[in-house]
């Protein structure tokens, strides 16, 4: 008998890097389980990014490495640890690890501001327990590892590191229907020191305890952080003190995602970053109060090596003002994405970025209302000139920008050197008219690369003449795979949706408006062979007939199809026992879901 031939390991090595690149992480747990000389290569691709929010598949798969016996509430690793019993256990109860590799952690939180913030109210306790259950023993695992508990170095191999996930965890672990049974397994053994208890007195008087949340939190980070040097990314809510010991850690360090800027408040937080993070390139903040924002974001940035900052992003108010915009001049040439949030007071600093042109995403909110002309009067051509520069742009949103939008957008689609894939005029009350818009809606035809284009208006007051122009622009987007058109479209008709749909077969999702919209649109709708959903805000009259007939002609390119019906004409609308066999169909032919709403 021969003896089968052995890949070497760097070859292996390349096999599970590909495979995490195709994010194939059931493959990637089957390759953790099948032996001893590749459950090492596998576990590194696994364990590089351990949160629920980001890469939940993976965090199943990693889960996945564990079993819960419910007969002696034991915990039993999948993975060996110093006191287990070895390899046998992994292959003994296989069959039950492929079993619990299909969990996904994003039904237990969700985070704030989610639009399915509510969908773990639907989960029965039971199957909450069990993936908390499991979710504690990943961070656990972790936690171990970094005190050297466990066989596998898993810390070794993180290269994400997101406090927010541990931070969710432990809030979960006190959750009363379960009884404090989870937090008594986390911090039993070797974890016992970092189970720190506070008293609290409840409005009636009463005495209770609970977990103290912030020192455990960062004693675990720390631990895990200053044990961990090849992280690239952390995220969090970040106490400074705490993380000016991790940084000299961190020689790897190249993105930092901090819900609270102010730890760049420190000069000696930033000093460390410099003299230990030389690959740092990308700084996300979520907010940041306080009226020395502006000076300590600016001195920051300007103390980074030159042109070596790549992303910059501002989710909400952190102070961005001229100390920032002229700074980010600094990295005009490494620049690549530039996601800025302006407050009222900072508007003036915008047109402070005319350096930075070789920007791929440029994505810019502002306060509304107001017309962003008049706010920066003599200016507002210094920012239509160095948009225009941007020919490198790919992706470009504008949020409450109003009739700026387009003003600023078309000098820009005229560029014969400028090849867009996403375009996005957002607003919530700031918003441009279509009827002044044409010239806007004419340039959008030079830009056939486009994949993505959301456009929200108000379509008020446009004659014939507009809506032509903005349908025969779209329909020549030949490549586009998403479209929004919200407000803008609300007087389109039948023949407008067929004339802009019919060119576009790379559709994959559509959000369109009208007025009196019939069962004649849905066979074109039902002709776009990679549709996946499809929203009408329209205000539609829609028969079963039309709806059966729909459903009957998608092919399987529309499996998972949602059709949203949001504004149904009431005189027109079906009855509930007629929807449900469309319901039925849909699900059975195209496993998609119908929603509709019959407008009052």
């Amino acid at each position: 008998m021969t003896s089968g031939l052995q890949l070497p390991d760097d070859v292996l090595h390349l096999l599970c890097i590909e495979l995490r690149l195709r994010e194939d992480w059931a493959t990637l747990f089957n390759c953790a389980v099948s032996c001893r000389s590749l459950a090492p290569l596998a576990l590194s691709q696994l364990y590089r990014f351990v949160t629920s929010s980001r890469h939940p598949d993976a965090c199943a798969s990693c889960m996945s490495l564990l079993f819960w016996n419910s007969e002696n509430w034991g915990w039993t690793y999948w993975w060996p640890t110093y006191s287990s019993q070895g390899w046998d256990v992994v292959h003994k109860d296989r069959c039950a690890l492929h079993s619990a590799s299909s969990l996904n952690l994003t039904r237990v939180h969700k985070s704030p501001g989610s639009d399915e913030e509510s969908q773990g109210q639907i989960i029965f306790a039971g199957e909450q327990e069990l993936l908390v259950q499991r979710w504690s023993i990943l961070w656990r695992s972790i936690c171990l590892a970094s005190l050297g508990k466990t066989m596998f170095p898993y810390h070794q191999y993180l290269r994400s590191l997101d406090i927010r996930d541990l931070e969710n965890m432990l809030e979960d672990l006190e959750a009363p229907h379960f009884m404090g049974r989870i937090e008594r397994k986390f911090f039993e053994g070797d974890m016992a020191p970092f189970h720190i208890q506070t008293k609290i007195l409840s409005r009636r008087g009463k005495e209770f305890v609970r977990l103290n949340g912030q020192p455990i939190l960062e004693g675990l980070a720390t631990m895990i952080a200053t044990k961990t040097h090849m992280l690239e990314q952390v995220s969090g809510r970040l106490p400074a003190d705490a993380f000016l010991k991790w940084v000299p850690y961190m020689p790897r360090l190249k993105r930092l995602e901090l819900y609270d800027g102010s730890v760049l408040a420190s000069t000696e937080i930033h000093k460390a970053i410099y003299q230990n993070c030389r690959q740092f390139q990308s700084l996300s903040l979520f907010m940041w109060s306080g009226p020395d924002a502006d000076k300590y974001l600016g001195e920051f940035i300007s103390g980074l090596p030159p042109q070596t900052l790549k992303d910059m992003i501002t989710i909400a108010d952190c102070g961005t003002s001229t100390m920032t915009c002229t700074a980010l001049n600094k990295h005009s040439e490494s620049l690549r994405r530039l996601d800025l949030c302006f407050m009222r007071d900072e508007l003036q600093a915008l047109p402070l970025l005319h350096g930075c042109t070789a920007l791929e995403t440029l994505r810019l909110e502002i306060p509304s209302p107001g017309d962003l002309r008049q706010q920066l009067g003599d200016t507002f051509q210094d920012l239509v000139t160095w948009l225009e520069q941007c020919t490198h742009l790919k992706d470009v949103s504008f949020d409450e920008f109003g009739e700026a939008g387009p003003v600023l957008l078309t000098p820009l689609l005229l560029n014969e050197g400028t090849h867009l894939e996403e375009i996005s005029l957002d607003g919530k009350s700031n918003l441009y008219a279509a009827k002044d818009a044409r010239g806007f809606h004419h340039a959008l035809s030079n830009q056939k690369t486009l994949h993505t284009l959301c456009l929200r208006g108000d379509g008020d007051d446009a004659v014939r003449d507009d809506l032509d122009a903005m349908v025969d622009s779209i329909k020549q987007l030949t490549n586009l795979r998403k479209l929004d058109l919200r407000g803008v479209a609300d007087f389109f008709g039948d023949a407008d949706i067929i004339s802009i749909l019919s060119p576009l077969p790379k559709l994959e999702e559509v959000c369109i408006g009208g007025w009196s919209i019939t069962d004649a649109v849905l066979p074109t709708v039902a002709a776009l062979p990679k549709l996946r959903a499809m929203n009408f805000l329209a205000i539609t009259e829609f028969s079963l007939a039309g709806l059966l007939d729909f459903v009957s002609s998608l092919g399987a390119g529309n499996d998972g199809m949602h059709l949203a019906i949001d504004n149904a004409d009431f005189e027109h609308s079906i009855p509930e026992e007629e929807l449900v066999l469309v319901r039925e169909a849909l699900a059975k032919t195209r496993q998609g879901r119908l929603d509709y709403i019959p407008l009052r």
